[in-house]
């Protein structure tokens, strides 16, 4: 139990020895610590010893207990002071309040009442030490809290601005930024390239430990410049806020951004892209400063990794904006369903050169356009039959690393490698079903060549067009169908020919010909010889 210690002044030897003897104070919780006579030496005591409580007389000798309150009170001590006098008088209760005693007791002095008032001034103390310490440990946590606080304040201050200049200052005090109001600022933004690849991996720990040192690295080159304050504000991108001078050229303010980037790269390896907003006039006006410097980070996109971009103006609105139209759109999948890959990687070409015009394009814009004709792709991969379980792998793969690109470049080839993929299969799948309608072909061929058989009975049974089917098999077998029936058959006609036992009017019967001037006509034009010729010669 926490002991409280007490100053008693009386000038009555009895009262003085009867409180500090046979009183039991350790029941209250109170050690005393002293006893004077007179408020003089009462006073001396509370200076020296610093009492938890004082009990004291009104009426004492050289300073009474209403000028020992006072003095008490001018030092700001709000020690607790319980009076005691043996005057019922009420100007002394008046004089006593006004120096905010906690209590008044008459004379003579009641134990029962002594303890009861003095359990209470106990209990006072200790709800006042638990409140301080309460507060000790919130000012402690606060004061450990103050980087995050300050973090959390110029986060909102880039994207929303300030309310009001009072508000704004009175941020400004709490937190202990040392930045004036008015002046000129400058928000830049670095942006560590290949984030996910390069720090995806690592622990958490050593993720704090990067972002820490770099916060340190560009703080100390802030300060060496004008000062400002460094903050990350989404994972992988750091606020600089820069303070700059009336006269200040781009020219210091781009070397500043180049010793930034030297430096994070000799110390941290790392790349990083810096984007510069243009100055403006005060801490309020920041968001304008710092959207500025978004939409010049975002032309990464274009200008590749490690640079340092400013960007003075830039067109807003919807018609800054790429959109895909249905034309360019449906002659994408129409050259990807044709297998055609120098066209197909021409019209990507075609639409990648006309998003490098459109600056407003965010990162996350660029990777929609990509998978919108990724998707077309996957559509065409499916309805041709090409999907399996290794290509939904593949694709599930093309989306995780499409979301870790930050060029447009390389989404760009990452979906061209996707193409050509599919180009191979559907040039497969052509080749593949073209062997299958030839081969088909000539079955039909060989097994019906002593009927009547036309083209269209064999595109009929194989669910082809005419035109389709003498398309394929001409650029297959260099043959047209008429040739290649007509060659089956002479062939046929040759084998019977040799067999004395046939008849030439059952031959040319057999090999589907059903005029026997005809048959001769074209035996002799496949072979030379007339039917009797041949019979003669090979017998």
């Amino acid at each position: 139990m926490q002991m409280y210690t007490l100053l008693i002044a009386d000038d009555e030897p009895s009262t003085r020895t009867g409180l500090n003897d046979y009183f039991d104070w350790a029941s209250c919780g109170i050690t005393v610590i002293g006893t004077a006579e007179d408020g003089d030496s009462a006073y001396r005591l509370f200076v020296e010893r610093q009492p938890s409580i004082i009990l004291t007389d009104v009426l004492m000798p050289v300073m009474d207990g209403i000028a020992l309150a006072g003095r008490i009170r001018e030092n700001h001590s709000n020690v607790p002071i319980i009076f005691i006098s043996g005057h019922d008088d009420i100007e002394y209760m008046k004089s006593a309040l006004q120096m905010d005693a906690v209590d008044y007791i008459l004379k003579p002095i009641q134990f029962a009442e002594l303890a009861n008032v003095m359990r209470k001034t106990v209990s006072r103390l200790q709800e006042a030490d638990r409140r301080n310490e309460l507060m000790a440990g919130m000012n402690a946590r606060l004061s450990q809290s103050l980087p995050l606080l300050k973090e959390k304040f110029f986060s909102a201050l880039i994207q929303d601005g300030a309310k009001s200049a009072v508000d704004l200052q009175r941020q400004l005090d709490f937190l202990d930024i040392g930045l004036p109001q008015t002046g000129l600022y400058c928000a830049c933004i670095i942006s560590v390239d290949q984030y996910s690849n390069r720090l995806g991996a690592l622990s958490e720990r050593d993720k704090q430990l990067i972002s820490f040192a770099l916060l340190n690295i560009s703080q100390e080159l802030i300060d060496a410049f004008r000062g400002g304050y460094a903050f990350e504000h989404r994972q992988g991108e750091f606020v600089c806020i820069v303070r700059m001078d009336m006269d200040e050229d781009e020219g210091a303010l781009h070397s500043l951004a180049q010793r930034l980037q030297q430096t994070l790269s000799n110390l941290l390896k790392l790349s990083v892209t810096i984007g510069i907003g243009r100055s403006v006039t005060g801490l309020g006006q920041l968001p304008v400063s710092y959207a500025m410097a978004v939409n010049a980070v975002n032309q990464k996109l274009f200008l590749g990794s490690s640079s340092i971009i400013w960007m003075d103006s830039l067109q807003t609105g919807e018609e800054s904006l790429f959109k895909l139209t249905q034309r360019e759109s449906s002659a994408f999948v129409a050259s990807l369903r044709a297998g055609d890959e120098e066209k197909t990687l021409s019209l990507l070409e075609l639409i990648y050169q006309k998003l490098s015009q459109h600056p407003c394009m965010s990162r996350r814009q660029c990777q929609n356009l990509f998978l919108q004709l990724f998707l077309n792709s996957s559509n065409i991969r499916m309805e041709l039959g090409l999907s399996s379980d290794e290509t939904d792998k593949e694709e599930s793969r093309f989306w995780e690393q499409m979301a870790s690109l930050e060029l447009a470049a390389d989404m760009k080839e990452l979906l061209a490698e996707h193409v050509r993929r599919i180009c191979e299969a559907v040039r497969n799948k052509r080749n593949d079903r073209s062997s299958n309608v030839i081969e088909q072909t000539k079955a039909i061929i060989h097994n019906r060549f002593g009927e009547n058989l036309t083209i269209q009975q064999i595109a009929d049974e194989i669910y082809l067009t005419s035109t389709y089917l003498c398309l394929i098999f001409k650029q297959e077998t260099g043959f047209t169908i008429n040739e290649y029936l007509t060659h089956v058959r002479m062939e046929n006609a040759k084998t019977m020919l040799r067999d004395p036992r046939h008849k030439m009017y059952d031959i040319c019967y057999s090999v589907g010909y059903t005029d026997p001037s005809y048959f001769t006509k074209q035996f002799k034009k496949h072979t030379g010889y007339t039917p009797k010729e041949y019979r003669e010669h090979a017998l």
